[in-house]
């Protein structure tokens, strides 16, 4: 089988990165995935929607050309996400995505505004570390608990906010390829919570 594991930054799955609990559990995530897809290709994407669609279709692509070239069988979105009702560090595996920053507008463009994904492919993998399955909404920035987008949303129901699960999810579906999505709860959708989103607030350019 070829699989592509996509994830957004190095940090998520390095080992040798001084990290909290939470990276380690994406780590030990990983570890998971490799026994039982060994040869896995690890794609990093970069943070947010258009680096995660820009990689990934030049990893599916090159995949696709190698010499043993065939259709790639699985892609597996791997990495943190915020939660405003889940407990930090609990492993997911998505239910489906939604483009959440579409769904309010009622894009007249193409409509896959939802996607489902691949539950089956992985659960068994990571069955030990007790996944809950939810939905991953995708956003085109970080997301705070008290953004009016959320409001909608009743309190009981639980999902995990991301930035790049959607647009991979998008360019797989496209190349008809399934996908997978497993993340670990990083933050109440608090960046304080979240030590690297204060980094990179901190390196984006300041308004005049």
């Amino acid at each position: 089988m070829k699989i592509l594991v996509l994830t957004a930054t190095r940090d998520e799955i390095a080992e040798d990165f001084p990290t909290p609990p939470v990276r380690k559990t994406v780590n030990i995530v990983l570890k998971c995935l490799m026994t039982c897809f060994p040869g896995a290709t690890v794609v990093v994407t970069g943070i947010g929607n258009t680096l995660a669609t820009y990689n990934t279709v030049r990893a599916m692509l090159a995949m696709r050309a190698e010499k043993d070239a065939g259709p790639v069988d699985l892609v597996i979105n791997l990495g943190m996400a915020g939660s405003p009702n889940l407990e930090i560090g609990t492993v997911v595996i998505g239910s489906h995505v939604v483009d959440f920053d579409r769904v309010p507008a009622q894009s007249q463009g193409d409509e896959r505004l939802v996607l489902p994904l691949a539950t089956g492919a992985v659960v068994s993998c990571i069955r030990h570390l007790a996944p809950i399955v939810v939905p991953v909404l995708s956003f085109n920035r970080f997301i705070g608990a008290r953004d009016p987008v959320l409001q909608k949303i009743p309190a009981h129901v639980r999902f995990v906010a991301d930035m790049e699960a959607f647009s991979e999810a998008f360019v797989a579906d496209s190349f008809g390829v399934p996908v997978a999505s497993v993340k670990v709860v990083s933050d109440n959708l608090d960046p304080r919570q979240y030590d690297d989103s204060i980094g990179y607030l901190r390196r984006l350019p300041r308004r005049p």
